[in-house]
């Protein structure tokens, strides 16, 4: 297949004739032009063209967008007049801004990144591409040779710190991931992200809850409550914590491994923490903690640095975490598993420990969060988990109210009692909190 066959469904801008000026209630906007097309043929050759010229410069990826922009539009520039083709400005500028954003300069794998139902781009050393596709991999049909396979490889390399089996780079809304031996043979992944901010806002309108979930989820903020954010792999749990570090509009730090979530300018700090052993963890959160954060954030996802981050700060509030598992009760038993193996308690010791360090659990499955699961211990220590309801048909309420009430409606009569005199969050890490 022709790369111009692949444009086939990328709006493009329309080829006008020589007329009449438009008055100012009649000039269409970029953003109008961008969906009408009059000589397909002509473009798809263009964007073909452009295409192979933005993958054939090795320094690409090293200019900025003002740059990119403006070698693209010299390019466009000498394209149209070999074709013979007129544009008004706003025709022009609105293509040549549809290029810039939309383009990496991967050549062909660009145009599998323009399709909106694919979500993850997958390339093998033998040149080999598949596609992830309303969440299933299939193969593509395009086929790379090695030279483009180590194109983008050497980019990578050149571009990041990063010197193990495996190395991450953010560029523009695209997570990439380069597995080199020995981790296995040689891979390239490329994940999708959010363009744009990721807010309460953007997850409502994408359906990951409603408007009055979004209201509970502020006031637990506002509150400074910690929570713990779990789900299996690629669930939703980084974006929902990003609409959490969007919401809290105050001093805060957010620990990553890789740079999935965009930090939000100041007050907020983002430390990366790929290639930091256990020690060197240790010492950045120390570091980070002097800025005196109000809200800590970590989407680590992996039990053993929480406990680094608790005894960090011994009166911890305004912790939000993420970890990988199926569900909040393989979650508790993950993170009590660690304590237990770390700290030589039972698993009631370590469970109570859980309970006064997180208030809340929050499960996300496919993109929704199905499940808000409140913590707090009965008289005899033990952990106490109570659902909070998710309706949209419940009347209106005080968040508040709906925080405070919810849980206590639908649980026995030990978690009332549990919430009102066992909740209080003990100070210091989980060493302190187990005994």
């Amino acid at each position: 297949m022709a790369i111009k066959d692949r444009f086939k469904n990328i709006p493009l801008p329309e080829i006008i004739e020589e007329e009449e000026p438009k008055s100012a209630e009649e000039e269409e906007t970029p953003q109008n032009i961008l969906q009408e097309v009059s000589n397909r043929s002509v473009f798809e050759d263009l964007i073909g063209a452009l295409s192979a010229k933005i993958s054939s410069i090795p320094v690409w990826f090293e200019y900025t967008k003002e740059e990119q922009q403006s070698l693209i539009s010299g390019y466009v520039d000498v394209k149209l007049k070999e074709l013979n083709v007129k544009l008004s400005d706003d025709e022009k500028n609105g293509f040549i801004q549809f290029f810039t954003d939309s383009f990496f300069g991967f050549g062909e794998l660009d145009v599998l990144l323009l399709r909106e139902d694919i979500s993850s781009v997958f390339l093998n050393g033998n040149g080999i591409v598949e596609i992830e596709k309303d969440g299933k991999i299939e193969l593509s049909d395009i086929i790379l040779d090695g030279d483009h396979f180590n194109k983008i490889k050497d980019v990578m390399l050149k571009l990041s710190a990063e010197r193990s089996g495996i190395v991450n780079l953010r560029i523009k809304n695209l997570l990439i991931t380069l597995l080199l031996p020995p981790v296995c043979t040689e891979m390239i992944i490329i994940r999708k992200l959010a363009q744009g901010k990721v807010d309460f806002e953007y997850l409502v309108s994408a359906g990951m809850f409603n408007a009055k979930t979004a209201d509970i989820l502020k006031l637990c903020l506002s509150e400074r409550r910690n929570i713990l954010i779990t789900g299996r792999l690629s669930s939703g749990k980084s974006s929902l914590l990003s609409a959490m570090l969007q919401g809290v509009g105050t001093r805060a730090v957010l620990f990553q491994k890789y740079p999935l979530i965009e930090v939000p300018s100041q007050p907020a700090q983002g430390f990366l923490t790929a290639g930091l052993d256990e020690e060197g963890f240790e010492n950045l959160v120390s570091s980070a903690l002097v800025m005196q954060p109000e809200y800590i954030f970590a989407d680590l996802n992996a039990v053993k640095y929480t406990d680094v981050i608790i005894n960090a700060r011994p009166a911890l509030k305004g912790f939000i975490s993420s970890v990988r598992a199926d569900s909040v009760v393989a979650a508790v038993s993950k993170l009590a598993s660690s304590i237990v193996f770390s700290e030589k308690c039972t698993e009631k010791a370590a469970k109570a420990a859980i309970a006064r360090t997180f208030d809340y659990i929050l499960l996300v499955e496919n993109g929704k969060l199905v499940s808000i699961v409140s913590l707090s211990l009965n008289k005899a220590g033990s952990l106490v988990m109570a659902e909070v309801p998710l309706s949209s048909e419940e009347p209106d309420v005080v968040p508040s109210e709906v925080v405070q009430t919810k849980a206590e409606a639908s649980a026995p009569e030990v978690v009332k009692e549990a919430s009102s005199k066992t909740k209080k969050k003990a100070s210091g890490s989980f060493r302190s909190r187990y005994q």
